[in-house]
Order: C-alpha cells, then structure tokens, then sequence
C-alpha cells in the first residue's frame, strides 16, 4: 500500500547501524494549526532519501508503506508494532535527492520521547 502525506518536516532522529543496515527516523508535523499539532516518525533504511537536506518547517510529501508485525514477549503477550518506511521525500521543487551517507549527527531536539525500552525485538 503506497501512501503520501504533505507534512512540515521538524527534525532528523535516531540512526541505527547494523552490520548490512542503517535505519534513519525522522519527524514530521502533520497539523500545524492548532495548539497540539500531530508529529508522525517515519523512518526509512539506507540510502532511500536524504533527510539532511531539508530544513526544519519545510512543507515536503512523504511516499511510504505501512509496515506491521506481530512480536510475541516470553511470557505470551503478544504486541503489535507498526512503521511508516519511506521510499521517497518530494518538496515543492522535486524530490529530495537519494542519500549516500546515511552516517551523520542527527538534530533530536523538540522530539518526543520513544520510550524505547531496549528490549523489543528490533
């Protein structure tokens, strides 16, 4: 399922690198009209897009999928986790350039807490 939202991107997150992956969030503001405004993590995996290039408040489209999956604890509970993968970033002049050093700082001020035990399967 290929989704779009126009959004306002708010900050780079967290990038986690395994031995064959890099995993790359980022934020965006959804409703930035009200005293609440909704903020959606997307992530993607990669060198997919490149999020270094936008600058905070800037009106951008995000394609992506929805990804689900169902995550059994030891105990039996079973947890259901879902993502928003990025495959591309469009902007009012085009879409955002492909990323090839997904290895740099990120800007995780104003983020919400993910509240990342350490312990999930992922």
């Amino acid at each position: 399922m290929n989704l779009k939202l126009k959004c306002q991107f708010k900050a780079k997150g967290e990038v986690k690198e395994t031995a064959n992956v890099t995993l790359t969030r980022f934020y965006c503001d959804t409703d930035t009209d009200t005293d609440y405004p909704g903020i959606v993590e997307f992530q993607f995996f990669n060198d997919k897009v490149n999020v270094d290039e936008l600058k905070q408040g800037q009106e951008v489209t995000v394609n992506f999928n929805i990804n689900g999956r169902k995550w059994t604890s030891p105990e039996g509970k079973s947890l259901f986790f879902q993502s928003l993968v990025v495959w591309k970033i469009e902007t009012d002049a085009a879409p955002v350039k492909e990323h090839h050093s997904a290895k740099q700082g990120s800007d995780e001020s104003q983020l919400p807490d993910s509240g990342d035990s350490g312990d999930l399967p992922f």
